[in-house]
Parts: structure tokens; C-alpha cells; sequence
């Protein structure tokens, strides 16, 4: 009798290798880590997040129209200078804005908010795994927060080049809109300070005063190039930065700052004193 050739696994088999089959997925499934496992917030998540850390800290009226903005390119910058460790991914960091400015739809009707004076922008972040908010620029409490942020999202700043990324980066978390005249150049000096002279004087006038400003201001004593510059210290590095601070019924004004941070990224912003600036005549 001719016998019959079984290729197929037989019914011991199957239910041995289903067996295996779930142990393995069972694994895979409830030993990851924790970070894998979470439900990451969402981007109105976040916002709502934001809003409310602005309310209850009662920096404004409890009124007060508030209007969430994602900062997008800090979030970028926060996950680059995270420490690089194989087998951890970077945590998602979201960056919100809250301004008092803007329209909000109540029905059938849109209102728009307009600037009261008293309603800057504030800057808040919120760590997408752990829901942990950081209260950033306007909020009295923001280098401390910023300080807190660094260590749970594991800031690394391993060289100079990295410090002066990450000394921009904690620049514009605790103090805002004021990075945005970091001066890196003569040139961009004169250009930022021609732009507010010519915006609040007749052509002539802004002439005038620029010349006088101008005349007066002395960056013969700052080293050269303009711009972040690190230095490697006991602790971590130091960095130096100039910016020209604009305001409406004062001649612009150079500041100083200096930028200490440790190499897990806790860090202390101070204005030192600037380069001499004198004016010729009144402004």
C-alpha cells in the first residue's frame, strides 16, 4: 500500500505554535515602554492646556478673550537639542502662544479682539506624553519653568555650536518678541534702528536723529563677529549676545546678555553691562 506524504503541521502543532504566537504578541504588547504606550495629546489638547495654565495663573481677567498659536519652529528647535541616547526617542513638545488678539466666533457672529495694552503675548509649553505644563515668557516664573522643562525632556548641549543653538532657544522661551532684535551685524544694526526712526519722524527728522544716534553709539569695544558667541566654562558654557531694544518714545538701546547653562541645559539668563552709547545732541 502506497503511503500518503503529510507536508502539513498537524493539529498539535497549531495549537502549539498559537499559543506561542500570543505569548509573543502579549509581550510586545504590554512590556513596552511606557513613553510607546501613553496617548500623546492632541494639538487642541495642547492649546486648551495652554489656555488654562494662563488662566489660573490670573495674569489676566477671567474674562479675557484668549486666542492659542502653536509655535511651531521652537517645537522643532526643542526636539533637535534633546539628548541623542539610542533606543529613547525624543519627547514632542508643544509651544503655545496665547494672545488677547484676535476673532472668535460665538453662533452666527464673529467678533474681533483688538490689543488693550495690557494683553502680551504669553508663551507656555506642554510635554505631549505627561500633559506637564511649563509657564514661559510672561509669566514671572519663567526661567524656573524653563529649568523644569529642561531636565524632564533631557536637553543635552554638548559643544559650543550646540550652546549657541540652545542659548536662542531658552532666549525666546523666557523673554519672547525681545529675540527678535538679536543683532548680528553692523549692518542689521543700522537697518533696525533707520526702520524705528523713519516709522515714528517725517523723513527729514528720522534723518536727523538716526545721524545723531548713530554718531553716539559705539560697538568699536564688542567683539567681533556680532552675534551668539559660547564659551566652554567648569560647568557647561557661557554665552554672550547682543540685541537693540526698540520702544516707542525712547531712542533705541543696546543690551547685553549673558547666557549661563550647565550641560543638561539648566540655565541663567542675566543683562550685563553694555557697550558705551552716548547721544550728541537730544533726540
Amino acid at each position: 500500500m502506497r503511503g500518503v506524504l503529510n507536508v502539513g503541521p498537524s493539529v498539535g502543532e497549531i495549537e502549539t505554535f498559537s499559543f506561542l504566537a500570543i505569548v509573543v504578541v502579549s509581550v510586545i504588547v504590554f512590556c513596552r515602554p511606557a513613553h510607546l504606550v501613553a496617548q500623546e495629546l492632541s494639538d487642541e489638547q495642547a492649546r486648551q492646556l495652554a489656555i488654562s495654565a494662563v488662566r489660573q495663573s490670573r495674569v489676566v481677567p477671567e474674562s479675557t478673550f484668549l486666542n492659542p498659536h502653536r509655535l511651531e519652529d521652537l517645537e522643532e528647535a526643542a526636539l533637535s537639542l534633546q539628548w541623542n541616547v539610542r533606543g529613547r526617542m525624543p519627547q514632542k513638545l508643544y509651544l503655545v502662544s496665547i494672545s488677547t488678539e484676535g476673532y472668535e466666533i460665538k453662533g452666527n457672529e464673529v467678533f474681533f479682539h483688538g490689543s488693550t495694552g495690557a494683553g502680551a503675548d504669553r508663551y507656555v509649553g506642554i510635554a505631549a506624553e505627561t500633559s506637564q505644563t511649563y509657564r514661559l515668557y510672561g509669566f514671572t516664573d519663567a526661567m524656573k519653568d524653563f529649568n523644569r522643562m529642561a531636565v524632564d525632556l533631557g536637553f543635552r548641549i554638548k559643544d559650543e555650536l550646540t550652546a549657541e543653538r540652545y542659548a536662542l532657544f531658552a532666549f525666546r522661551c523666557v523673554l519672547g518678541p525681545k529675540s527678535n532684535n538679536i543683532v548680528y551685524s553692523e549692518l542689521q544694526v543700522r537697518h533696525i534702528a533707520e526702520d524705528y526712526f523713519y516709522a515714528y519722524n517725517s523723513p527729514a527728522e528720522a534723518r536727523r536723529r538716526f545721524g545723531s544716534w548713530w554718531r553716539g553709539l559705539r560697538l568699536g569695544s564688542v567683539p567681533k563677529p556680532l552675534g551668539p558667541h559660547a564659551v566652554k566654562t567648569h560647568s557647561g558654557f557661557t554665552v554672550e549676545l547682543l540685541l537693540l531694544d526698540v520702544a516707542q518714545g525712547r531712542p533705541p538701546k543696546l543690551q547685553q546678555y549673558k547666557i549661563e547653562m550647565t550641560t543638561d541645559g539648566k540655565t541663567a539668563i542675566a543683562e550685563t553691562e553694555p557697550p558705551t552709547q552716548r547721544t550728541d545732541r537730544p533726540l
